[in-house]
């Protein structure tokens, strides 16, 4: 066998040679486009629709949430927390919005309730299978603007436009008290989360309360214009007017008295958290605010649609905000009350 020798010279030169090589670089595979019906980050949920959201809401005692688009097609969506992700776990078939609009809904634990305009009915259906449990019809008006389960979904709550509460027996079926605010205009319907009370906005700029359990009511001049909607607070103690462009106004709900003026002005949907400590707001221009109401200011802002915010609610635990913008687009928003801090991506607005 002849071995092949090189000289120290040789040697040399070989080390230099493969020195001086291009290093090999391994491409890594191109990353893939985000699902655009679906974004997710440590601190936000996203997902997208074709459709315009009219409604959205958590479910009562679950990480689930309820989603009524335009045309009248529901969607249950289940939020897996570990992972930030939602997916969808039912959905009903859409309506033609012209023959068969649904026009409000409320959610309980086990069921849904829906609102069809044209035919004056209210469709009750089981959230675990797409059944109808029953059918209230021959309603005394068909423009309902507001429904709202008791908290133990043994009855069902009614707010016409016209002034008329509406309350029914669930287990019979039945109207079980109806009562009339007023016969002026309303503008806007809310109803507090036990149902224990109504709020009714008339277009004469008078606010009117009324209790559903004795039926009294306390009515006020609210001296103020552009009142575009109201909410209660969860535990009925107060509520908030929403004002185009204006400041929304925090009310004593019993005295009407007013409590604070909120900076924040075209306020279109708003939600309080269980303990009464923190008011989140959403704006006509799709901007968050979180207000403490212990401090009474502002603590953090954020742009979370790019059009006007139709949805915002804590979730039973009070570490979430669900909120729906006329963007098509449902978001979740982690939520810390330690530090109330902008949870979106990038820098939060100033």
């Amino acid at each position: 066998m002849t071995c092949l020798q090189h000289s120290p010279g040789t040697m040399l030169f070989l080390v230099w040679l493969l020195g001086c090589a291009p290093a090999v670089r391994t491409q890594s595979p191109p990353e893939k486009d985000p699902d655009p019906a679906e974004e997710r980050d440590a601190n936000q949920t996203r997902r997208t629709y074709d459709k315009h959201i009219r409604a959205a809401c958590w479910l009562p005692n679950s990480d689930r949430i309820a989603v009524m688009l335009q045309d009248g097609s529901l969607e249950i969506l289940d939020l897996a927390i570990n992972n930030s992700k939602m997916f969808p776990v039912r959905k009903t078939e859409g309506r033609d919005p012209a023959t068969n609009p649904i026009t409000a809904f409320a959610a309980s634990t086990d069921s849904i309730a829906m609102v069809n305009q044209r035919s004056g009915s209210i469709e009750l259906r089981s959230l675990d299978a797409d059944l109808q449990i029953a059918e209230f019809s021959g309603l005394p008006s068909p423009r309902i603007s507001a429904l709202q389960f008791s908290p133990e979904a043994t009855k069902l709550i009614g707010a016409y436009a016209d002034g008329t509460v509406v309350t029914w027996d669930l287990g019979s079926g039945r109207f079980a008290a109806s009562s009339k605010l007023s016969s002026a205009n309303v503008e806007a319907v809310s109803i507090s989360r036990d149902a224990s009370m109504v709020a009714r906005i008339t277009s004469f700029r008078f606010l009117s309360v009324l209790t559903t359990e004795d039926e009294a009511v306390v009515s006020r001049d609210l001296g103020i214009s552009n009142v575009m909607n109201a909410t209660f607070a969860g535990d009925g103690k107060s509520i908030l007017l929403m004002r185009n462009n204006a400041a929304a106004v925090l009310l004593n709900s019993r005295s009407l008295k007013s409590i604070h003026e909120v900076a924040v002005k075209s306020v279109t949907a708003a939600t309080f958290n269980a303990e009464g400590t923190f008011l989140v707001l959403g704006d006509a221009f799709g901007s968050i605010h979180i207000f403490s109401l212990t401090e009474r200011r502002v603590m953090a802002r954020w742009k979370a649609h790019t059009g006007k915010i139709v949805t915002l609610e804590f979730n039973r635990t009070g570490d979430r905000i669900l909120s729906a913008g006329a963007d098509k687009v449902l978001n979740t928003w982690r939520f810390n009350s330690a530090t109330p801090e902008s949870p979106a991506q990038g820098d939060p607005q100033k």
